[in-house]
């Protein structure tokens, strides 16, 4: 476990990073480094939350809709082509 007086992780952000929190590092938010990185780390969450997440609920979205629409045009091909052959053995 590391000691307090440790210098903190700034931390940054690019694609494919992933973020830690170690709050026994930085048990004081008002030194410069303590308050960058929680400053950081908080935008990162947000960035990381609304991409992600958001990203993942509207292809899930779209999938169900696309299953949706294939299904209601398959519903409505099958009645035709089951009135179709109903149409014209009942004339025979």
């Amino acid at each position: 476990m590391p000691s307090p007086n440790e210098t903190p992780t700034i931390v940054g952000y690019s694609i494919n990073d992933f973020y830690y929190e170690n709050p026994s590092v930085c048990l004081n938010t008002t030194t410069t480094p303590c308050k960058e990185n929680k400053d950081a780390g908080e935008a990162l969450k947000k960035v990381a939350n609304n991409s992600s997440s958001g990203v993942a609920r509207y292809k899930h979205s779209l999938e169900l809709y696309n299953q949706e629409l294939l299904r209601t045009i398959n519903y409505l091909a099958g009645i035709g082509m089951i009135g179709t052959y109903i149409y014209v053995n009942t004339l025979m």
